[in-house]
């Protein structure tokens, strides 16, 4: 897939947008994305974009909004790749000195904007963050990975060997020859590594029933999703009603509780006002009698 190509890939697009995100809108926006997509295929592939680590999100957020400055340092690491190739160990040295200084430099510069996009990063991280443009710096196929935006763990070098990239861009990547003949990992190369057409095609389809399966599987798996979260939605709504039964509960005991304490109050009311009665009748009955006695 050329570089065209890959640019306009759905996917690629997709992944462009998600990784120049804040770290911590990225698992959200991905899943709004992948329901979104109006292709199985290409909401699954989204949904499967792995979240950067810290280090590659803040190499990433250099490429979105301090290209200049990653420009220049994949630049060196060219003209270094040039002088080592051309075994110049004068240039090679001045070269390396002014890597040192750039990288220095690249690690300021990405301590300020992480601050600046309200992270704060460890020590670690930013010994990550050198380590990958090192690596950027040693061989181009990195350099053509970080260029991506995409990055999704730290790159490391051993020397002037081929970097690993398995697994480092999120969305469709390809590595290209580079000068020592190197084939990229991700790409099918026919002629000089043997490989005929027929084999490619018989690869290609093999891939696109893979994918179709795993579209029908992530499709499933969107169903049961579905289902759970209307499930999970009716528990909530189940325990809220409870809550509401419980606290109407606890309510009604405390109005049973007062009114039995009212008719407590009410009968020892009604008990005095009977002794209030029989002591007043008594009052009547002997003054009565002493008014039948006078008489």
């Amino acid at each position: 897939m050329s570089d065209r190509k890959q640019s306009e890939h759905p996917l690629t697009e997709a992944a462009a947008h998600l990784y120049a995100l804040p770290l911590e809108e990225f698992t959200a926006e991905r899943n709004a994305r992948a329901k979104s997509a109006d292709d199985k295929l290409l909401s699954g592939q989204i949904r499967r974009l792995p979240k950067p680590s810290m280090a590659a999100w803040l190499v990433n957020m250099l490429v979105q909004h301090r290209r200049d400055a990653v420009d220049e340092a994949l630049e060196l690491g060219m003209a270094l790749r040039n002088a080592q190739e051309e075994l110049d160990q004068k240039r090679m040295k001045e070269l390396g000195q002014q890597r040192q200084r750039l990288l220095s430099g690249l690690g300021t510069v990405g301590l300020s904007l992480a601050k600046e996009l309200g992270h704060g990063v460890s020590a670690a991280v930013a010994a990550e963050m050198e380590q990958t443009f090192r690596a950027a710096m040693t061989d181009a196929d990195a350099a053509a990975a970080v260029s991506t935006g995409r990055l999704l763990r730290v790159l490391s070098a051993s020397g002037w060997d081929a970097v690993d990239l398995e697994g480092a861009v999120g969305g469709p990547f390809e590595q290209a020859t580079t000068a020592t003949g190197r084939a990229g990992v991700g790409k099918i190369t026919a002629g000089e590594n043997g490989v005929d057409e027929e084999r490619i095609d018989s690869a290609r389809t093999a891939l696109e029933d893979a994918e179709r399966t795993l579209a029908e599987a992530d499709d499933d798996a969107e169903d049961a999703e579905r289902r759970i979260d209307k499930f999970q939605d009716r528990r909530t709504g189940l325990s809220t009603e409870i809550e509401d039964l419980q606290h109407r509960l606890a309510e009604l005991r405390a109005d049973l509780k007062s009114l039995d304490h009212q008719i407590d109050e009410a009968e020892q009311e009604q008990s005095a006002a009977v002794r209030a009665v029989r002591d007043a009748q008594r009052a009547v009955d002997s003054a009565r009698r002493r008014l039948d006695k006078l008489l």
